[in-house]
């Protein structure tokens, strides 16, 4: 009779186990089935967001095939100076093989750099020599985004000949402002 009362005790006890540990498994299942909801309307949430990256680049692919093949020299700098974005025009028009990760300062001529990022200014060459650029730029979120126009082939004057011989040469003169005064 002892053994039965102890066999009774020991299967209640395997019961209320077995009951406590089914009882956490359903839990737990119910724990994770809930945080597979949230993760999968997270994975929708971020899917829409890529969709949403993905037409966005869609619509500005042929302002980025402009920037890339134009002729001016179209830059992006971070708030020290350190260009983070330069199409392959300011290589060509520079001579380095990348500019991006280099300070535009130590690209401009000290005596122009007062003048910040807009006007007219010297860069430095890869060969050591300087060309002389307009500078335009604008203030945008964490730095700078400006396009520089080579004025080496606008200032190098074309003589041309007029009847009897006389050679006429026409330079623009602009302002400080960058108008044509002359």
């Amino acid at each position: 009779m002892i053994v039965g009362v102890v066999l009774g005790v020991l299967l209640v006890a395997v019961v209320v186990f077995a009951f406590i540990r089914v009882r956490s498994l359903d839990q737990r299942a119910a724990a994770l089935e809930t945080e597979r909801a949230g993760l999968a309307a997270d994975g929708e949430a971020l899917r829409g967001q890529l969709a949403e990256r993905q037409r966005e680049l869609d619509e500005l692919a042929p302002f980025r095939a402009l920037a890339d093949h134009a002729p001016d020299w179209i830059w992006i700098v971070d708030e020290q100076g350190t260009l983070t974005y330069s199409n392959a025009a300011g290589a060509s028009l520079l001579g380095h093989d990348d500019l991006t990760g280099r300070s535009l300062v130590e690209l401009t001529y000290p005596e122009d750099r007062p003048a910040g990022w807009s006007g007219i200014v010297r860069r430095r060459h890869a060969n050591g020599s300087w060309r002389t650029f307009d500078s335009r730029s604008v203030r945008s979120g964490a730095g700078w985004q400006g396009i520089d126009r080579d004025l080496g082939e606008a200032t190098a004057a074309t003589p041309q000949r007029a009847e009897g011989g006389v050679a006429i040469v026409r330079v623009p003169v602009v302002d400080g402002q960058r108008q044509v005064v002359a």
